[in-house]
């Protein structure tokens, strides 16, 4: 009779936990590596988002006739240039809601230019309005 013999030529328990802790040891330190990446990431993320919602706010304040801002020199409510909810958005769970300032730049010639700027955060947009 021939005796079959059990192959040799497998790994033991030991020589896979030395596998996997030197594994463990290399990785680490890579995955602490992508850390500050990530967080960059969410700031510039962050940024463009914010910069994107303002620019939009104030495509809408661009678009609006002059007649629209009489009485609304200083900070105003978006929902009051705009008819309908406003200009709140959702970021991470927050509300946020861009800041409106409006100012006469005219000088001499009283409301014929209105500086009007968009602040969400720390990201600001400014643009002049000029009536014709």
């Amino acid at each position: 009779m021939n005796k079959k013999r059990l192959s040799q030529a497998g790994f033991t328990l030991f020589e896979i936990i030395i596998a996997v802790f030197i594994l463990a040891v290399s990785v680490v330190p890579i995955m602490e590596s992508f850390g500050p990446a990530f967080i960059a990431t969410r700031d510039v993320e962050r940024s463009i988002v914010f910069s994107n919602q303002a620019r939009g706010t104030l495509n809408r304040m661009l678009a609006l006739g002059f007649s629209d801002f009489d009485g609304q020199i200083g900070i105003t409510d978006p929902s009051v240039l705009f008819d309908d909810t406003g200009e709140d958005f959702f970021w991470q769970g927050e509300v946020k809601s861009p800041v409106i300032a409006i100012s006469d730049k005219s000088g001499d010639n009283p409301s014929t230019l209105l500086e009007l700027s968009v602040t969400i955060d720390e990201i600001s947009f400014f643009s002049q309005k000029a009536d014709y």
